[in-house]
């Protein structure tokens, strides 16, 4: 059992929420302009 597996995983995922939050701000962002 590799733990790491599991963090690394946690931490990429928990990146791609913060991308895919980012990026549906800015869109928001844009539209709204």
């Amino acid at each position: 059992m590799h733990r790491r597996n599991v963090s690394g995983r946690f931490s990429s995922d928990l990146r791609a929420l913060l991308i895919a939050d980012f990026i549906r701000r800015v869109s928001f962002q844009s539209c709204s302009a």
